[in-house]
This record gives C-alpha cells, sequence and structure tokens, in this order.
C-alpha cells in the first residue's frame, strides 16, 4: 500500500489493493493516522519552498525550533512565557509590579528600563512568578516618579 511521504507517511488504499488485503491494509492506516495525530500536536512543520522549519514541543513543554537549511538543524530555543508593560515608580517607595495570573511556572527574569531619562535607571527586585518590585534611582541614588518598561521572560517550563 503507498504512503502520504514524510513527515508523517500515512498510507493510503490505491485502486491495485486488493481486497483480502483489506483488513491489513486498514489497520496499518487507522495506526499511521493515529501516530501522526500524535506528532502533530508535538510537531509543526513549516515548509517555504526547499526550506523546512520544525517547531517542536518537548515532553516538558519547552519550544525549540529547527531550521533544515542548515547541513545539521540546530535547535533554537524560544522563551516559554513572557510579559510586557509598562509602570510609574514613586518618589518615596517601590511599587509592585503584577505579572499576569498564572503566566509563569518559575521565576522570569526582569529586564527594565527607565524610559525618556538616561540620569536614572531601573531596579527591581522581589521577583516572583506573580509580581516584582521596581523604583527609578538616579546615579546620586535619589529616588523619582519615572516610567518604567519592563520584560519579564522565563526561558524553561
Amino acid at each position: 500500500m503507498p504512503d502520504t511521504g514524510a513527515p508523517w507517511n500515512i498510507p493510503y488504499v490505491a485502486g491495485t489493493d486488493l481486497v483480502r488485503d483489506w483488513p491489513t491494509d486498514s489497520q496499518d492506516l487507522a495506526e499511521a493516522i493515529a501516530d501522526a495525530l500524535d506528532n502533530a500536536a508535538t510537531d509543526t512543520i513549516v515548509r517555504t519552498g526547499t526550506d523546512t522549519t520544525e517547531i517542536r514541543v518537548g515532553d516538558d513543554g519547552a519550544i525549540a525550533v529547527a531550521d533544515s537549511t542548515t547541513p545539521t538543524p540546530v535547535a533554537r530555543p524560544l522563551a516559554f512565557a513572557t510579559a510586557s508593560g509598562t509602570a510609574t515608580t514613586s518618589a518615596s517607595a517601590d511599587i509592585t509590579v503584577t505579572l499576569p495570573s498564572g503566566r509563569f511556572t518559575s521565576t522570569p527574569v526582569i529586564v527594565a528600563t527607565v524610559q525618556n531619562d538616561i540620569n536614572f535607571y531601573a531596579a527591581c527586585a522581589s521577583v516572583s512568578t506573580s509580581s516584582f518590585t521596581a523604583s527609578a534611582v538616579s546615579n546620586a541614588g535619589a529616588r523619582a516618579a519615572k516610567t518604567l518598561g519592563w520584560l519579564a521572560i522565563q526561558l524553561a517550563p
């Protein structure tokens, strides 16, 4: 019985297949479709001309991208979870920035910057899966009410 070829190799019934082979062919077909559906849930294959890119989701939820344009495909990890936003700091105390509920399964890395003022830097602390504290501090140590741009990144599940 012929098949569809890579990547799933699903067999199909051809006009030349014999009726007596139908039970075996039917079983092969059903198993191949089940296997393809299992793989489809974890792999997405994108073809553009001769280039192929595979997006893979591992059993642990980690996402990787493999590119076939190199002789040996290289996995390129993607961030597992991200969030971004802005917050206005206070001149008198740290502020608490709340992260999206349930987005992060482990403590993310926070990258923050003070917008439109090179004389201040962003200070972040007490990072958890649900929030972090932040302030805008000058080189002399003074706090100020400034707008922070922030990005939270969790690379692995």
